[in-house]
Parts: structure tokens; C-alpha cells; sequence
């Protein structure tokens, strides 16, 4: 499973969102020299969903990253992060 497929799963299996995308940017940042050049380190997520619309930014976003914390030990240097009502 990628690493893209790995992320998708995790957030819809354990927020309860209707539906996220998750776009692996990784090969933008490969020339950046604080970048882990390991094809998997920056990502962005757009969730669309409502009722995680509704939460405050902070709130969401502590959830996500709550939520993603093995990964951002293991291997995601950078997450960009995108809610939308629909």
C-alpha cells in the first residue's frame, strides 16, 4: 500500500470525514535541502466534509495531525491541509 493509500485509509477510518484526497508533492521538494528526498515527505490532504468543516481550524487540525502521528515521525516532513463544505 503507498503511502498516499496508507494516509486515506488512516483519516477516514478514524475522524469519521465523508471524503478525503490525499496528493503526494513530494517531487516539488526534492531539490530543497532540508528535504528528505525519500519520494514520500510532503503531502496534501483536502478533506470534504461538512460537519469537520463546522470545528475551528485548530481543532481540525489537531485532530489530522493527532491522527497522523506515526506518520509524521516515520516519514511526512510537511502536510498541507485543505477543508471544504463539500
Amino acid at each position: 500500500m503507498n503511502a498516499e493509500t496508507k494516509i486515506k485509509k488512516k483519516l477516514l477510518n478514524n475522524l469519521g470525514i465523508k471524503s478525503v484526497s490525499v496528493i503526494n508533492n513530494s517531487y516539488l521538494h526534492q531539490k530543497h535541502r532540508q528535504s528528505p528526498k525519500n519520494g514520500n515527505s510532503h503531502f496534501k490532504i483536502i478533506i470534504k466534509d461538512t460537519d469537520f468543516n463546522k470545528i475551528s481550524k485548530i481543532e481540525s487540525h489537531k485532530k489530522i495531525y493527532s491522527c497522523l502521528s506515526g506518520e509524521m515521525k516515520d516519514y511526512i516532513h510537511a502536510l498541507e491541509i485543505e477543508i471544504t463544505n463539500s
